[in-house]
């Protein structure tokens, strides 16, 4: 058997190259940035795992999963190539595979059926087409894309709706 290594923050490294960032100078600034992202990898996997054991499905637990404040306010810590809610639904969906905890999501309706009933209650679909605009004019874009998504599955003005969409992706995640 060969000797152990030593753990890379052993090494002291004096440059670190980010795959998506600026270069990181300095042993100490380095220590901080890898530890802080450690921390923050540590603090969503263990939210996660808690809420799940509570019972809660992934929307629910992206909805209150925030990182502590001395997390928060590191600026490389920030949502640019990723977001920590897809880190939660990645660690959710790579436990509990597939199903959610909401017994609705055993046996989904077809999405056409759907999008069909959902149409129907908006009044048709000028009527959801229209309340997606309202509801982006108001900020609320995640609504106004679960609107979009009716008429494109059924294939109702899908030019017109898939640039709507477009639209309300780039407020929504950009």
């Amino acid at each position: 058997m060969g000797a152990a290594k030593a753990p890379q923050a052993a090494l002291k490294p004096v440059t670190l190259a980010p795959g998506h960032t600026l270069p990181v100078i300095g042993a100490e600034a380095i220590s901080e940035r890898l530890v802080s992202y450690a921390k923050a990898i540590r603090y969503v996997i263990d939210a996660t795992a808690q809420a799940m054991n509570e019972g809660l499905g992934p929307d629910a637990i992206v909805a209150r999963l925030h990182l502590p404040k001395q997390l928060a306010a590191k600026p490389w810590l920030g949502e640019h190539y990723g977001t920590f809610a897809w880190a939660a639904r990645a660690y959710f969906a790579g436990t509990l595979v597939w199903f959610d905890g909401n017994p609705t999501n055993l046996d989904r309706m077809a999405p056409d059926d759907e999008a069909h009933r959902v149409v129907a209650l908006a009044s048709g679909p000028d009527g959801a087409i229209s309340k997606a605009r309202h509801a982006t004019e108001t900020g609320d874009h995640r609504w106004a894309l679960q609107l979009l998504d009716r008429p494109i599955v059924l294939d109702i003005g899908a030019a017109e709706v898939g640039a709507l969409k477009a639209k309300k992706k780039s407020a929504c995640v950009g």
